[in-house]
C-alpha cells in the first residue's frame, strides 16, 4: 500500500491568533464536509494531553492541589486550574498529572515538587507536555492535543503520518517533532481530529493530513488503544 511519506524540518516559530467559538465551530463544519465525513460529541478519554512550545509570546498557567487525604485510588496531584494555552486543550480540572515532558509523577511527588518540575521542564525544555489520566473516561481512548506554533504548520512539519492498516492508523511519528511530545503512538487507530470521524475507512490518510494541516491552531487527536489480554494494560 503506497504512503505518504512526512518530512520534518524544525521550524522557526510564532504566535498564531487565537479563534472564537463560532469561528472554530463553522470551520471545523467545513472541514469535516470537505473530507466526506461528520461531526461527533466530544469523547472523554481515559489519558490525555497537551503540548505547546514556550516563547515570550505563549501565555499559559496550571495549578495543583494534592487530593484529600482519604481519597480512594490514585494519590497523584490533580488539576486545580488552568488559563492560557492550557485552558485550550482538553485537560479538565480534577485530571490526575502522569508525566511532565515524559518523566512520570511517582508516588513521592505531592502538588509543589510536581510544580517544580513543570516550571523547571518548561524553562529547560522551551516546550511543555503534560499527561494526565481521566479516572471517568474510555479505558481505551487517547487524545492528545497540541497547539500550533504557527496555523500554516502542516501535518508533516508537526510530525506525523497515518496510513490506512485495516483503517486509519498513525504511521509513523517523527523523533524531536512537536507531535512526539504528546501521547500519541505509532499503530494507534484513528477516531477524530477535533471531533471530526475518522474510524475505520471514513476518511483516507490524505483527508486526514490535509484536516491537521488547514486547521490554524487547535488540534485534538482522539486514538483507540489496544490492551493487552491479560494483564489490562496499554499495549
Amino acid at each position: 500500500m503506497a504512503t505518504e511519506t512526512a518530512v520534518y524540518t524544525p521550524i522557526d516559530y510564532a504566535p498564531a491568533r487565537v479563534q472564537d467559538d463560532d469561528e472554530v465551530s463553522i470551520a471545523t463544519t467545513a472541514l469535516a464536509s470537505e473530507a466526506g465525513t461528520t461531526l461527533e460529541a466530544p469523547r472523554d478519554a481515559f489519558l490525555r494531553s497537551v503540548t505547546f512550545i514556550i516563547d515570550e509570546n505563549t501565555e499559559w498557567g496550571v495549578t495543583l492541589k494534592d487530593p484529600p487525604q482519604k481519597t480512594k485510588g490514585s494519590r497523584k496531584p490533580r488539576i486545580e486550574s488552568m488559563s492560557g494555552v492550557i485552558a485550550e486543550s482538553k485537560l479538565q480540572v480534577g485530571d490526575r498529572i502522569k508525566s511532565v515532558n515524559g518523566r512520570k509523577i511517582g508516588f513521592s511527588y505531592n502538588a509543589s515538587r510536581a510544580m517544580k518540575l513543570i516550571e523547571s521542564s518548561a524553562e529547560r525544555d522551551g516546550r511543555l507536555c503534560l499527561e494526565v489520566g481521566n479516572e471517568s473516561g474510555e479505558d481505551i481512548l487517547v487524545q492528545a492535543t497540541l497547539i500550533k506554533p504557527r496555523p500554516e504548520m502542516t501535518c508533516a512539519e508537526l510530525g506525523l503520518t497515518a496510513w490506512l492498516w485495516g483503517s486509519l492508523c498513525i504511521h509513523k511519528i517523527e523523533k524531536e517533532s512537536l507531535f512526539s511530545s504528546t501521547v500519541l503512538k505509532e499503530a494507534d487507530e484513528i477516531v477524530s481530529v477535533n471531533d471530526i470521524v475518522c474510524w475505520g475507512s471514513k476518511v483516507n490518510p490524505e483527508a486526514f493530513h490535509s484536516i491537521i494541516d488547514q486547521l490554524p491552531r487547535e488540534v485534538t487527536v482522539i486514538v483507540r488503544r489496544g490492551k493487552q489480554r491479560w494483564t489490562g494494560k496499554f499495549g
